[in-house]
């Protein structure tokens, strides 16, 4: 049996209280990242991961790194940014309370997303 949704039915699955799980940029601020929306000023010049704030479509689909000296209103306002973090990439979709499916994300050399 597949466990796999179109997103047209992961979002009208979603319980409204459980919506904040898919809110990358809430879910970052309350995990005490250096984050902020579309629109507010970074606390020093860096490289930062620009995403959307969700994306049901996974896959890091429009995120980028970009580097930014202070301001971020040029980003689209469904966006957010995000310190850079390094190291290995776990992925696990859950289904019921039970893993279901558990990538190890490999980065290429030219491609640091």
């Amino acid at each position: 049996m597949s466990y796999y949704l179109d997103v047209n039915d992961e979002w009208n699955q979603i319980n409204p209280k459980d919506i904040w799980a898919y809110n990358k940029l809430s879910i970052s601020r309350v995990l005490g990242y250096t984050c902020g929306p579309s629109g507010t000023t970074v606390p020093k010049p860096d490289f930062y991961i620009v995403r959307p704030c969700i994306n049901l479509l996974g896959m890091g689909r429009f995120a980028r790194q970009e580097w930014i000296e202070n301001e971020t209103n040029t980003f689209h306002p469904a966006e957010f940014w995000c310190e850079t973090f390094y190291g290995p990439h776990l992925s696990v979709d859950f289904r019921e309370k039970t893993s279901k499916l558990v990538v190890f994300g490999e980065r290429e050399t030219d491609d640091p997303l």
